[in-house]
């Protein structure tokens, strides 16, 4: 059975009726006889009956409710999702959780609408209600701990997406989605930016506001089976080159929200994979693009899982991978030294310039501009391995903030868009020295005129 036959089964189960509601209005008329009200059931009308008998469905039958009253209701979530094609499929195919959860704190009002699910991600869909506009943190809780809570995961906030309907994604790595868990919902007014209770005074001098959580809401969340479907995982364990260095797919995880690809490198290569350009596509033309989302090897740099959009839904007989491009970091002499005082850099990699650097009490504050391949597309510029020396090993404790795309021209007084070249801030909390050592991204970019085809399936 394929999944479309699945799904079809699904839709089904949700809509038509259990067998026991077969003999629902005989069962309704003979209550109703025994209270010895018959004469007046005799006069009502088929229409009054038929709401009698909806009342008793979907009060009784949860999945019957789902059916006769959710279904309609898809429709503004299904365009709310239209941006992703993931979440648009798994829309349309009925992959969805209605939740309808619902809490008031200091006049703000949460309510969880949907989730959309699978083993290893949570796409959460809510309103937010309150005088002021606001945004919410979400995070998940995972209380398996014995001794405390466990928070796992990274967001992705999808913000305001259609008629008051927000969305956030949550992403699991190396465990999968336990059936029960807690959601919390912080919400900050929409003027707040970033918030830490550490250097608070630092964030706001240099112009990022500490958030002042107005509310906070948790929910038990207990996620339907019949909405978490089993991954489908591929080993294909194949070899490819690149500028010199040997990459390995090693398999190909297809689950109804995303699909992520799993690398690994020879240990002769003498870089590091740190980025990756590329798609997928079936045997009927259909192209499933990268999603930008990595997670990196546990001891390296190196990418070790790279996310698509799914073709979970898409039916597909083969799916075949293409490469198109990769950036890399070299194993040796990777380092870019910083000098802070004099703002100068060495060995900072090629399009990237060291702009500015002042120091705000104990901390420094450091400006990058960098070129980029495509307009308004950032990219990150270091791994946060920033150290005294090069042999002192001790991270220090940064913060970054995302880049702008414009500049402020000294000529004209103005903000000038630079959509092939973005600026970046970033600060060195509680650092006394002069110099600072980083780890870049990417020291080298590859861009391959002939794809790479490595067939998945």
């Amino acid at each position: 059975m394929d999944r479309n036959e699945e799904y079809t089964m699904l839709s089904t189960e949700l809509t038509e009726l259990p067998d026991a509601l077969s003999t629902s209005e005989q069962r309704v008329m003979a209550r109703l006889k025994r209270e010895k009200i018959r004469r007046l059931t005799t006069t009502l009308s088929g229409a009054v009956m038929s709401v009698l008998i909806f009342i008793l469905v979907v009060n009784v039958f949860p999945t019957a409710a789902y059916a006769l009253g959710k279904i309609p209701f898809i429709a503004p979530l299904a365009k709310a999702v239209a941006f992703s094609p993931s979440l648009k499929a798994a829309v349309e195919n009925k992959y969805v959780q209605p939740v309808e959860l619902e809490q008031t704190v200091n006049g703000i009002t949460c309510r969880i609408e949907y989730l959309i699910t699978d083993p290893t991600q949570v796409n959460v869909f809510y309103t937010l209600t309150s005088a002021d506009p606001m945004i919410a943190d979400v995070e998940m809780i995972f209380e398996d701990d014995a001794t405390e809570p466990r928070l796992t995961g990274t967001t992705n906030r999808m913000n305001e997406l259609d008629d008051g309907l927000r969305g956030i994604t949550l992403k699991l790595f190396n465990r999968f989605l336990p059936k029960k868990f807690k959601l919390k919902v912080s919400v900050y007014e929409s003027s707040d930016s970033f918030n830490t209770a550490e250097h608070a005074e630092t964030i706001q001098q240099a112009g990022f506001p500490v958030r002042d959580y107005k509310a906070e809401f948790v929910f038990d969340m207990d996620i339907d089976s019949r909405f978490i479907s089993k991954s489908e995982i591929i080993m294909v364990h194949a070899p490819f080159e690149i500028d010199g260095q040997t990459i390995y797919l090693d398999r190909a995880d297809i689950y109804p929200t995303h699909m992520r690809i799993r690398l690994s490198a020879a240990e002769e290569n003498t870089a590091w994979l740190t980025g990756m350009r590329f798609y997928a596509e079936n045997e009927k033309g259909e192209r499933f693009e990268a999603t930008g989302d990595t997670t990196n090897a546990s001891k390296s740099p190196m990418i070790e899982w790279c996310a698509l959009e799914s073709s979970y839904f898409a039916n597909s007989k083969t799916l075949t991978l293409y490469i198109t491009g990769a950036d890399w970091i070299n194993k040796k002499n990777n380092l870019v030294k910083l000098d802070l005082v004099n703002v100068k850099s060495e060995n900072i990699p090629e399009g990237v310039q060291f702009t500015s650097a002042e120091r705000k009490g104990d901390d420094w504050h450091l400006t990058f501009t960098a070129k980029t391949e495509k307009a308004y597309e950032d990219y990150k510029l270091w791994n946060f391995d920033f150290i005294e020396t090069p042999t002192k090993r001790s991270l220090r404790e940064v913060r970054w903030f995302p880049g702008q795309f414009s500049r402020f021209d000294e000529e004209t007084k103005a903000e000038i868009e630079t959509p092939y070249e973005f600026q970046t801030k970033l600060i060195l909390f509680d650092y006394k020295e002069d110099v600072v050592w980083y780890r870049p991204y990417r020291t080298k970019i590859t861009e391959l005129e002939t794809p790479i085809a490595l067939k998945i399936r």
